[in-house]
């Protein structure tokens, strides 16, 4: 694959990823995913104001930001009754799509570092 083909497909990667890449890359969201993926047990999951006690920030804020994650599919919600948990979404093939753009990424990455190496020398 020439270059021309290689930053296509990493276009249309970015394209496809761009949603999630979006969600992950706010640090709030990415506090709020980290309590989760601290969870000893991913199938029980945290409630709302458990989550906004370890990440240090306000129920509502918690709120924004899984509404956000759960739309992009990396976080899951369970519903007892009245109460609702939220625990990390392992089961999604929106964390193998991420690994394949970023292999490509570094893929690429690692043959221009190859290439330009060999100028330089």
């Amino acid at each position: 694959m020439d270059c021309t083909e290689n930053c296509l497909a990493l276009a249309q990667g970015f394209a496809k990823e761009r949603e999630l890449l979006w969600a992950l890359g706010e640090q709030t969201r990415q506090q709020v995913f980290l309590v989760l993926l601290e969870q000893e047990d991913q199938t029980g999951g945290l409630r709302v104001g458990e989550i906004a006690q370890r990440a240090h920030l306000s129920r509502p804020a918690v709120s924004h930001h899984l509404r956000i994650l759960r739309q992009t599919g990396v976080v899951r919600l369970r519903k007892t009754g009245t109460k609702s948990y939220y625990s990390m979404n392992a089961e999604t093939a929106v964390w193998d799509d991420l690994y394949d753009l970023l292999g490509r990424v570094c893929a690429v990455v690692h043959r221009a570092r190859e290439k330009g190496a060999e100028k330089w020398t």
